[in-house]
């Protein structure tokens, strides 16, 4: 009866079982509650047609864990895993997540540009999502100050990526300078074409963008701004007295003094340009009819007999003019002129 109960006894670990570490295991569902973040090797050393040079230039497991432990605490690195030049990195900790995609890994002297999601899936993408290019900005500048901008204005970002050149149908490790954003749509929001990203000017390109910012349109039909007169579900409004048009008979209410103050310059302004166009033909004019005019003798004596002074032969060489041109003036000129 002893040896049995000695034999259901249990017995206690040793003190070498009790100190064993194990290593940390993972769990499947570690893996999934954090979705990873990805790396393309092209990034790092572009694309390279030879098979054998670009087995040379892959990355590491070893580079890959130092250049992001760099970044975030070694600690929350669960798992490194390369697919066909595509790197997934594992975090455990979705904080640690943001902070890897915010930031840049520096890898060979690099700085290598984080995707939140797989660069490589695009078949089902959501029809709704926005293809946004950023044009203007120089390579050098952040592309953080770029995406921080594109969220201002009420952007979801899902990736982005530096555009590269394209030549005999193949992708080269030439950058354009474009910066391709994608992002969740619709837009809150349309974004102006030209904005200011730092110190410089960008341009905004996406599909359905209004052609002009909606701060600088004016609807032709209600004379307000922020739309288009396509776009316009107002009433007419009269663009003499601001008033709402009822019918096709409207007669404007008197004008304000301002306004006929406005109108009087407009046309005070057309009518000093047409006398300037005037006076440009006029004294291109006046070297011919001086030259041929000169030497008649009734000319001269008119002038020295009665000491006409310069504006006065001004006047007179102006009359021969007239009478010239009454005479040969061609129909160009005489439109020019606005002479009857």
């Amino acid at each position: 009866m002893a040896k049995y109960n000695e034999q259901n006894e249990p017995k206690m670990a040793s003190y070498a079982e009790k100190t064993k570490t194990d290593p940390k295991t993972i769990e499947p569902s570690d893996m999934v509650s954090v979705k990873p973040v990805f790396i393309q090797e092209t990034d790092v050393f572009g694309s390279i047609s030879d098979g054998e040079t670009l087995k040379k230039l892959y990355l590491t497991h070893s580079e890959m864990y130092k250049a992001v432990g760099e970044v975030v605490p070694e600690r929350t690195i669960i798992g490194l895993q390369r697919i066909r030049g595509l790197w997934r990195i594992y975090l455990d900790d979705e904080s640690e997540r943001d902070i890897l995609i915010s930031k840049c890994l520096k890898i060979r002297g690099k700085s290598i540009w984080i995707y939140s999601r797989n660069p490589r899936v695009t078949a089902h993408e959501n029809i709704n999502n926005v293809r946004i290019r950023v044009k203007d900005i120089p390579l050098s500048a952040d592309d953080g100050q770029i995406i921080r901008e594109m969220e201002k204005h009420g952007c979801s970002i899902l990736s982005n990526m530096r555009e590269r050149l394209r030549y005999n149908n193949k992708v080269t490790n030439c950058l354009t300078g474009d910066r391709i954003i994608i992002c969740d749509g619709p837009l809150t929001e349309h974004i102006p074409r030209s904005i200011l990203i730092g110190k410089y000017r960008a341009t905004i390109i996406y599909r359905d963008q209004p052609r002009n910012n909606p701060q600088n349109m004016k609807c032709s039909k209600c004379l307000q701004e922020g739309h288009q007169t396509k776009d316009c579900i107002n009433d007419w409004v009269c663009r003499s007295c601001g008033q709402e048009v009822t019918n096709k008979m409207h007669v404007p209410k008197i004008l304000s003094q301002t306004h006929l103050i406005n109108q009087i310059r407009k046309t005070i302004k057309k009518a000093m340009k047409q006398v300037t166009q005037m006076m440009k033909l006029l004294n291109r004019k006046l070297a011919l009819m001086q030259h041929k005019y000169q030497s008649k003798p009734t000319m001269l004596k008119y002038v020295k007999m009665h000491q006409l002074p310069d504006v006065k032969v001004h006047q007179l060489l102006s009359v021969k003019v007239y009478q010239l041109l009454d005479v040969k003036m061609t129909t160009d000129s005489r439109n020019l002129l606005s002479i009857p």
